[in-house]
């Protein structure tokens, strides 16, 4: 290609220099703007007593947008996987805590409303497909029931999901990937309120599919199933795994604070756990690309507790008898052990309000170890009245840790005391 005329006088030439300029100091604006916008700030080689690391916003983990170029090249996997080995898959993480048994070969959706929204009624037989249910009970002689709902559910041969509603929301939902639903298959609903005394049922019923929309007429409790498949799941996942690489590719710029509740362990890696267990919930964990991203977090956190041994060293060295966080002032920890052991220490209230160890805005507190690493502690006994002091009170305490097995009788100790975001690490042995 030729170059361009050159201008033909004087004034072009000026005018074609003052617009070079104009547009490369704006260019090298931009870039500079961008840079003290963006980028992650640079940690201290070594952090001081007070240091807590500036949490990054959370990540966004809702977006509609088709699959960008941080999932480029990863194309949906030929033959997907199977209940059985998507459970094999789980990581440790991926199993969470829920009163309603069930072997979780997926994790729920988190936003399993917003699936439903835009889920398509079942038209046809289903292969490996991604299922989501809504069930709305209502009970007019007792509008205030029903504030604590659970929701089971079985498409065929797969195996039973369950998911727990809002609390005191008259709206429950459950997910699950990997369907495979024919004709004449059983489909079995059970939902029912969890109560103290137990569950008090509300619905339970078995249906066949007829290969036609899945909805169950109920003035007392209506359930309707939707499904995503093909183009549409991979459009989903597609912006999942996206909003996955948002939220890992954070986890690099975090790292641990001793004088943070807990050693300052990132919110960071919680968010990079969820948005990688979405995409889970729609394929599966043993997807190629959930795997990828599971890896990488495995890897994060590996990074994260190899820190912890350095922050321990540094507080059992800088550890003293007594010290101030918060609102309260702590001293002379001492542990007694016999067949388990107890962490006893002196506090005051610094404050101009009442505390409870425990409870918010009242003080934090662990014990710990090399080998443990971070312990919590809590109350001996619950009831005790010494957890409790008015501003300039003064207490002793009677704490246990959360991990009875943890050995405290020989190796060096700290116990640390939190409140209001900052903990004072003192050395107990």
């Amino acid at each position: 290609m030729k170059a361009p005329p050159p201008p033909q006088d004087s004034a072009q030439r000026w005018a074609v220099f003052g617009i070079v300029v104009l547009v490369a100091g704006g260019a090298t604006c931009a870039a500079t703007t961008f840079k003290a916008h963006y980028a992650p700030a640079p940690l201290p080689p070594s952090a001081p007593p007070d240091f807590i690391p500036a949490k990054a916003p959370p990540p966004v983990l809702v977006d509609d947008a088709p699959s960008t170029a941080s999932t480029d090249g990863e194309p949906p996997p030929t033959k997907r996987g199977t209940p059985q080995a998507s459970l094999a898959a789980r990581p440790a993480w991926g199993k969470v805590d829920i009163d309603a048994p069930s072997v979780q070969y997926a994790p729920q959706h988190s936003r399993p409303a917003e699936m439903f929204a835009a889920a398509t009624p079942l038209l046809g037989d289903l292969q490996r497909g991604f299922v989501v249910c809504r069930a709305q009970p209502y009970d007019a002689a007792h509008p205030w029931a029903y504030y604590d709902l659970r929701f089971r559910a079985t498409f065929g041969a797969a195996p039973m999901v369950v998911n727990k509603g809002p609390y005191e929301k008259k709206e429950v939902f459950v997910t699950a990937p990997l369907v495979d639903l024919r004709t004449g298959d059983a489909v079995t609903f059970d939902v029912f309120d969890h109560e103290y005394d137990g569950p008090v049922p509300i619905r339970k019923r078995t249906v066949q599919f007829a290969g036609k929309p899945l909805v169950l007429d109920d003035a007392h409790a209506p359930i309707e199933c939707r499904e995503l498949s093909g183009s549409s799941l991979e459009k989903r996942m597609s912006a999942q795994l996206t909003a996955a690489d948002a939220a890992v590719g954070r986890l690099p710029a975090r790292h641990l604070a001793g004088y943070a509740p807990n050693w300052g362990w990132p919110d960071e890696v919680g968010a990079a756990e969820t948005a990688t267990s979405d995409a889970a919930a729609l394929a599966g964990w043993d997807d190629y690309r959930v795997k990828k991203r599971v890896e990488r977090i495995a890897g994060e956190i590996t990074r994260l507790e190899g820190e912890r041994p350095a922050i321990f060293a540094e507080l059992l060295h800088r550890g003293a008898k007594g010290g101030d966080a918060g609102a309260v002032s702590a001293a002379f920890p001492n542990i007694q052990c016999k067949k388990t052991c107890t962490v006893i220490i002196h506090l005051k209230n610094t404050g101009d309000q009442p505390w409870q160890w425990g409870m918010d805005p009242g003080p934090t507190g662990y014990v710990a170890t090399a080998k443990s690493g971070i312990v919590a502690l809590s109350p001996e006994r619950p009831d005790d009245p010494s957890i409790v002091a008015t501003p300039g009170q003064e207490t002793t305490i009677r704490l246990v840790p959360a991990d009875a097995k943890i050995d405290l009788t020989k190796d060096p100790a700290i116990v640390g005391v939190c409140s209001q975001g900052r903990c004072v690490a003192l050395r107990a042995r």
